[in-house]
């Protein structure tokens, strides 16, 4: 009853790995094995060495330490222990397959958190999680330059715990918490775990000049003070550099240089091309994005950099240039259907061993994609891919006036 089209599978049983099959074909006869998890016993208790129960423990990707999708937590009982079972010892593809997989695990209670976060692999039998109550404080004042405070919403994020360095934003334990702060600028963050915090500063509508700061503090701290930045006026506007004419709805993305904790600043153009905003001084590097009606919606970038330094108004305009595009049309092998969904991975080649990779995703009901270059004496190189279909081979260009016809063969 399946009939002769390819599935996507997920199989799972208790005591072994689950597996992920894509595009496979199934009949009566088809058989797929499964591997033999591990067993992980362990026990969760608090600083006092008192059995925390009801907890939620949840076993973590070691790359981005957000809690596993193929392992239920499991819950302490009334003596704090668990089980996990089904723990894959090995990484999963496209990793080789003797590559030891490597854990993190976390137990989340309210009002507790994990006091460490160590590594373990799946031949450990016996596993001891450390909580401990959330009973620190985090209080401040937001102000300017001149010691006024300054109303203002305050936002937090727990990166790491006290005892360890990796960054826990994507954990089942994480700590994200808001709160505005009141006329002078006052605010308190009450029952709050040791660690390293971010902390997101964004001022009131009504104080205009501000922009939003982020500063880093570790908990436990004494009262903290915050100095909101004090922005400059940056306008501007974006226009066709071949004709003049004002280009409405171009998003521009500002990035400051050598601050990472400074947040993007992102602005819009209007129906003239004109656009403004407020930007700290320093060094900065733009980003403008528009879209082609001429060229089926492509996506067109841009890139730049300007300095603010002890003025009090930046103009910027941005002269945008016309591209060149490559035309691409994808299509089945067989019956020269067009292929109206998929990705294009391309290569572009910019200097001496040089070269910058993008990607197109788009859907198209005649299979054609317009890819924006750089320059179109630049080389190119390109793969497809589609549903259903097998990856092309690597396609190299150089007359980029020729549309590229991609035959693209059915997966079995």
């Amino acid at each position: 009853w399946f009939g002769n089209e390819s599935h996507n599978l997920r199989v799972k049983a208790d005591g072994y790995v689950r597996r992920d099959l894509e595009e496979i074909a199934l009949d009566a006869q088809t058989a797929i094995e499964l591997a033999k998890g591990a067993r992980i016993e362990g026990k969760v208790i608090d600083e006092m060495q008192r059995p925390v129960v009801g907890a939620s423990v949840h076993f973590l990707d070691q790359d981005d330490m957000s809690a596993r999708e193929d392992l239920q937590p499991q819950v302490t009982d009334k003596e704090g222990r668990f089980v996990m079972q089904s723990v894959n010892p090995f990484r999963a593809p496209p990793f080789a397959e003797d590559v030891a997989e490597t854990y993190f695990a976390v137990a989340q209670k309210d009002g507790y958190m994990p006091s460490s976060l160590e590594p373990f692999d799946a031949n450990v039998k016996q596993l001891e999680l450390r909580m401990q109550r959330a009973m620190q404080t985090l209080e401040g004042r937001v102000m300017n330059k001149q010691g006024d405070g300054i109303p203002s919403l305050v936002s937090i994020q727990l990166q790491t715990l006290a005892s360890s360095t990796k960054d826990i934003v994507n954990a089942p334990c994480r700590v994200e918490e808001k709160r505005e702060t009141d006329d002078n600028g006052q605010f308190l963050f009450p029952n709050l775990p040791a660690g390293t915090y971010k902390v997101a500063l964004r001022p009131a509508p009504n104080n205009v000049g501000y922009v939003e700061t982020v500063r880093q503090v570790t908990v436990p701290t004494a009262a903290a003070t915050f100095t909101l930045e004090q922005g400059v006026a940056l306008v501007g506007r974006v226009y066709r550099e071949n004709t003049g004419q004002g280009m409405s709805n171009v998003n521009l993305r500002v990035i400051k240089n050598n601050d990472p904790l400074m947040p993007e600043i992102y602005l819009r153009t209007d129906a003239d091309g004109q656009f403004r905003g407020f930007v700290p001084r320093g060094d900065w590097n733009y980003t403008i994005s528009t879209r082609n009606p001429a060229r089926k919606q492509a996506i067109e970038h841009q890139q730049g950099s300007f300095v603010v330094s002890d003025e009090d108004r930046v103009r910027m305009d941005i002269p945008f240039r016309e591209r060149p595009y490559l035309q691409i049309i994808a299509r089945d092998e067989t019956s020269n259907a067009p292929v109206p969904s998929y990705a294009v991975s391309f290569r572009e080649q910019i200097g001496p061993n040089k070269y910058a990779a993008e990607s197109y995703h788009g859907f198209d009901p005649t299979g054609m994609a317009y890819i924006p270059l750089r320059d179109a004496r630049n080389p190119v190189s390109l793969i497809v891919e589609a549903h259903g279909y097998n990856t092309s081979e690597r396609i190299t260009v150089d007359d980029m006036k020729q549309t590229v016809i991609v035959n693209m063969k059915k997966r079995k």
